[in-house]
């Protein structure tokens, strides 16, 4: 099932209405979602890969967590780090790179940036608007952090399934798996619209493996908020606003677009 949106606040509105009807549902809101820049710096800012989208999904995010608590609700925030695209190697975590070089310095600045993880100022801000804090999220357990790491999964994917193509859906799929053996039935994520493709097959495919695997159908209901990330894909104008945002998603994608599965 597909909707359609024309305005971010009426998106936000319309998912925190249909979360809030069932809000002990075990549910986790991958919102947020950053990448590593910088010599291992948190890309949290107006950089050219996302934008405004981590931070104003941050936002969404901690908004329903913070109206799932004053109901005794069960929702938790998962935060989500790309990891890999702007390291300098995007295919560190492969085990054959374990003998690589250049791969064990990227390893080894991954590995120190989880280590040394503090929450970015702007999303404390956030946080604190919203009185959220780090119990209000499922931990990831990236190197002792609460981050998910997507070198993680991809790695764990090329481990259990030797042969296939390590890529954004296997990474995506072992995710969910991962939420699903957590407790979660429900996952919202605020994604990128690039990864529309990668992340719909993931859905797909979990569904499929868990079947063959269980005998059963995969616990989870899912949605996806596909959005804009970084430039424009036609004037290449930098989505560094929410009005921005909202109109390039408008403009070029024909609206913000919900997708549930489940």
């Amino acid at each position: 099932m597909t909707k359609t949106y024309t305005s971010l606040e009426e998106m936000d509105r319309e998912i925190q209405r249909t979360l809030m009807q069932s809000p002990k549902v075990p549910t986790a809101l991958i919102a947020g979602h950053f990448p590593i820049v910088n010599q291992n710096q948190a890309g949290t800012e107006y950089d050219d890969l996302f934008g405004i989208f981590q931070e104003r999904t941050f936002e969404s995010g901690c908004k329903i967590v913070a109206e799932s608590k004053k109901r005794s609700g069960n929702h938790k925030l998962a935060l989500l780090c790309d990891d890999h695209t702007g390291t300098g190697n995007s295919q560190w975590y492969l085990p054959e790179n374990d003998a690589d070089l250049f791969a064990q310095k990227v390893a080894r600045g991954v590995k120190e940036f989880y280590q040394n993880f503090q929450m970015p100022d702007n999303y404390q801000e956030i946080m604190d608007k919203h009185s959220i804090t780090t119990d209000d999220f499922i931990n990831g357990g990236a190197e002792r952090s609460l981050l998910f790491s997507e070198g993680q999964y991809r790695r764990q994917f090329a481990e259990e399934r030797p042969g296939q193509k390590v890529n954004c859906a296997g990474e995506y799929e072992l995710i969910l798996r991962d939420l699903a053996e957590k407790g979660t039935t429900r996952v919202v994520t605020y994604a990128p619209q690039r990864c529309y493709g990668p992340t719909c097959n993931a859905v797909n495919n979990l569904g499929a493996n868990w079947k063959k695997t269980t005998g059963r159908k995969s616990p989870l209901r899912v949605t996806h908020i596909y959005l804009p990330t970084g430039q424009r894909s036609d004037t290449n104008e930098m989505l560094d606003t929410p009005e921005k945002l909202e109109r390039a998603a408008n403009e070029v994608l024909g609206g913000i677009h919900v997708k549930t599965w489940g």
